[in-house]
């Protein structure tokens, strides 16, 4: 069974980096220098604009007045302004300025293309020579009036001429990174749409799996209270929502209408800050280990100190803070030493709970080694794919979790339903120990032969109970008869032969059934109803095959019940052999104990339940 489940898991990890294989490298065309497109076929792929700009500061200009200026200075695309230098001056990140990118090809006048914009980080306005052809946010030279919006777009345009200029005015005064800090594509209109949609749809993907993991989270935390870390699965799925939607699509942001950069940022780093603490208590209430309740400690305090950081500072100044120290950001050093101390706590746990433990690590190396991946990526340089991973990652990590916390509540159910056939077997054998040990006291003065024909039935009756080598769920049809027939010898002879019992089967007894469910009612039949009468009685025991379900009746002519007995008997709230079968019942085939009384007339109990054939 495992060895399935690792070649399944093996199967999706392949089909999915296939799929993302299909939609990155068949593509894209690299370009031998930016500008010079008259090779390029738009039909074969889009191209990436990333490389030399020119860039003009703090200043707002037109095509017409592109054109005139002499002094040219050119920067490198996607970056930061906040990176660049005017002589020896850094530039803030606050201001506004002008990129231009000048394109030839050897496309005819009039050709549509297509301009994939990804998230930037300043408002925008994009120009084809002289017209403008997309937009997003505010854009101003005065900071008061600056909008920043952040989501990705694709542009669609016909080119004025074979050689044509894109030029972009951006401005940005609230974060630490602003101006073009993305790529941009320039592609077919056809290309350019699937890129977007394709773009979409993966991540749409994702999303579909979180709310299925999340609506899970919350049923689950509402039947099954005692298992904690259902809620924390339900709050994590949003908050891992919110940080992958902040850094990838952003439909938050989109459909937010008054959602700036700076709030969807507060937003953003908060919610992956609420994505380390939630995943370190889903972690620690599934192992509980010493070890782990001190990371949890550390991860709470850490994570309060970094959330009064990002509420109350002003974003960019948080950003200048946890970008400080070089290139290393300080905010990434925190998760990834939380990630390192989940990730020590899981080895650790996997050791104690071998199944569910090596499962984690699993997730936690998946997510590690896709983390890895999509830094090198991002670094360009360094890059070990030529496409990101983790969200594919995620996607299986979230299966993997649904598979566990499945097992964890099947697991749950066999323990209760075990807990309850234990308690009906505890109340069986010593009813009828009590039984057998008065009846055996009242007649071994007089008959001898009798009192020992009763024990020898008795211990017939324990043998077959103790020959039974099926679990405590299910057992064959033919031993649950063998059993009966030996506890009816015992009642016949305790009510001295004024029992008369009828048995009407089905050919085949070879078929499983619940365990504990017939002997109880007929136990109860004879006990409260047959032996209230003191004469004894006649008992019905009916079992018919009927499709794929057996259909149960036992009828006597004992005592009876009234409608408020009946209601008290079959009441969940109380420990007794038929509200406990009723339970079971519900819980196997959604149907309950079918009863049918008059008082001093007799009793008719009916069931059915769905065969199970037995294995060899």
């Amino acid at each position: 069974m495992i060895k399935h489940k690792i070649k399944l898991l093996l199967c999706l990890i392949l089909v999915v980096l296939l799929l993302n294989v299909g939609a990155y490298a068949f593509t894209l065309q690299t370009l031998s220098e930016l500008g010079s497109l008259e090779d390029w076929e738009p039909e074969k792929g889009y191209v990436s604009l990333d490389g030399d700009w020119e860039f003009f500061w703090n200043d707002f200009l037109s095509y017409e007045e592109l054109q005139a200026v002499a002094s040219k200075k050119t920067i490198t695309v996607p970056a930061s302004w906040s990176e660049y230098k005017t002589g020896e001056l850094k530039l803030d990140s606050e201001g506004h300025a002008t990129y231009r990118l000048r394109l030839k090809t050897g496309l005819e006048d009039g050709t549509y293309l297509g301009l994939y914009i990804k998230n930037l980080s300043s408002a925008y306005k994009v120009f084809i020579n002289d017209m403008a052809v997309a937009s997003l946010g505010v854009v101003s030279p005065n900071p008061e009036e600056v909008f920043v919006k952040s989501y990705p777009q694709a542009v669609f345009f016909a080119i004025p001429a074979a050689e044509f200029d894109i030029i972009i005015h951006t401005s940005s005064h609230k974060t630490f990174k602003s101006g073009l800090t993305s790529s941009l594509f320039l592609g077919s209109v056809d290309d350019i749409e699937a890129l977007h949609n394709n773009s979409l749809l993966k991540y749409s993907i994702l999303y579909g799996l979180l709310f299925i993991v999340m609506v899970f989270s919350i049923m689950m935390a509402i039947m099954c209270r005692d298992i904690k870390y259902f809620a924390f699965l339900s709050v994590l799925s949003v908050s891992i929502f919110v940080a992958v939607d902040l850094s990838s699509i952003n439909l938050i942001s989109k459909y937010l209408a008054a959602l700036d950069i700076s709030q969807a940022k507060v937003l953003l780093y908060s919610s992956i800050n609420c994505c380390l603490i939630l995943v370190t208590a889903y972690c620690y209430f599934q192992f509980k280990s010493g070890f782990y309740k001190t990371v949890l400690k550390l991860t709470l305090i850490m994570s309060i100190l970094w959330q009064l950081s990002i509420v109350f500072m002003p974003i960019k100044l948080f950003e200048a803070a946890i970008f400080s120290i070089g290139k290393i950001n300080l905010f990434s050093l925190y998760a990834l030493t939380i990630s390192l101390l989940n990730l020590a706590g899981i080895i650790k746990g996997a050791r104690e709970n071998f199944i569910g433990g090596m499962e984690q690590l699993l997730c936690a190396s998946i997510f590690s080694i896709s983390a890895l991946i999509d830094y090198s990526y991002y670094r360009g340089n360094l890059s070990v794919l030529p496409f990101p991973v983790l969200h594919y990652s995620l996607m299986i990590i979230l299966v993997v979790q649904m598979v566990i916390q499945a097992k964890q509540v099947r697991g749950l159910i066999e323990q209760q339903r075990s807990e309850e056939l234990k308690f009906m077997q505890a109340q069986v054998k010593p009813h009828l120990l009590y039984d057998v040990i008065d009846t055996y006291i009242s007649i071994s003065k007089q008959d001898i032969e009798k009192a020992r024909t009763i024990l020898e039935a008795f211990a017939d009756y324990l043998r077959k109970t103790f020959d039974i080598k099926q679990s405590y769920r299910y057992y064959s049809l033919r031993e649950a008869i063998s059993l009966l027939q030996s506890y009816i010898n015992i009642e016949q002879i305790r009510l001295k032969n004024s029992l008369e019992v009828n048995f009407e089967l089905p050919e085949n007894l070879d078929v499983a059934i619940p365990t504990y469910m017939l002997q109880p009612i007929v136990e109860n039949a004879i006990v409260h109803g047959l032996s209230k009468k003191g004469k004894g009685g006649r008992l019905d025991i009916i079992i018919e095959r009927c499709g794929p379900y057996l259909y149960f009746t036992v009828k006597d002519n004992g005592a009876g019940m009234t409608p408020e007995e009946i209601s008290k008997a079959i009441d969940p709230n109380r420990n007794n052999s038929l509200s406990n079968i009723s339970k079971r019942l519900s819980s196997l085939n959604r149907k309950f104990l079918s009863i049918v009384s008059s008082p001093n007339i007799g009793t008719e109990v009916s069931w059915r339940v769905r065969v199970k054939e037995l294995k060899n």
